[in-house]
């Protein structure tokens, strides 16, 4: 699990983050995160299977999560992923480079991303997979820190 990416590494994700960002395609987006996971960011590795493999266990959870919310995934999922994408990747550019490496966003930089870029889009935050189990185990007096990283998730 990587925690920082060099600065090739981010121009290399924002040139193809340009590109979801013109197509504005299921493919392209997941293109994106696909690339980050490429550079270890097991996150970005999730995101990417919420998008490019919808019977996985994980994408599947994020299908659900959405119908059960009420929320229009196939005309509202792309929007909320690309802003999501984009918050993401501002919040890795926008780090402070230790040794010429950006940071990759922390539990809490995600959540905040998430949520807002589902609100903006007028999707209720309860449609966020990540918030929904963020609550779970915050519900479950378990620590929410990195959830993401848990070795059961993209099972």
């Amino acid at each position: 699990m990587a925690t920082t990416i060099t600065a090739s590494q981010l121009q290399q994700v924002q040139a193809a983050l340009q590109t979801a960002q013109s197509t504005k395609t299921s493919s392209d987006t997941g293109a994106v995160w696909q690339l980050l996971s490429s550079f270890g960011d097991n996150y970005a590795t999730a995101a990417y299977q919420a998008i490019a493999e919808p019977t996985s266990s994980y994408g599947a959870a994020v299908r659900n999560a959405w119908t059960v919310t009420g929320a229009d995934f196939s005309s509202e999922f792309i929007p909320v992923a690309l802003a999501h994408l984009q918050n993401y990747v501002n919040d890795i550019a926008n780090s402070t480079p230790q040794n010429g490496n950006y940071a990759l966003p922390t539990t809490t930089q995600i959540e905040t991303s998430y949520f807002d870029a589902l609100t903006a889009n007028g999707v209720t935050p309860y449609a966020g997979i990540d918030l929904d189990m963020a609550s779970m185990a915050e519900w479950s007096g378990v620590s929410s820190a990195d959830w993401y990283n848990a070795p059961l998730v993209g099972i």
